[in-house]
């Protein structure tokens, strides 16, 4: 599955303030469990829907990048 990632950081905390400010905006974030703390956004079969939540995110000024599958 394809996700969007909308950070990684060092600190939970601040992983978790980046997921707060998306799940204000209506988005399901979560944040992963071990560091680095990687707060991501959906899970997507076409890389093409993932790309379009990059692109909305970062125009309500998130940072996010579309991570392939492994």
């Amino acid at each position: 599955m394809w996700r969007v990632q909308a950070g990684a950081f060092s600190e939970r905390a601040r992983a978790e303030a980046v997921a707060e400010r998306l799940r204000a905006h209506g988005f399901e974030a979560f944040v992963t469990s071990t560091a680095p703390f990687r707060v991501q956004v959906g899970a997507f079969s076409d890389p093409n829907r993932a790309q379009a939540l990059v692109e909305e995110l970062r125009s309500l000024g998130f940072e996010a990048i579309r991570v392939a599958p492994n």
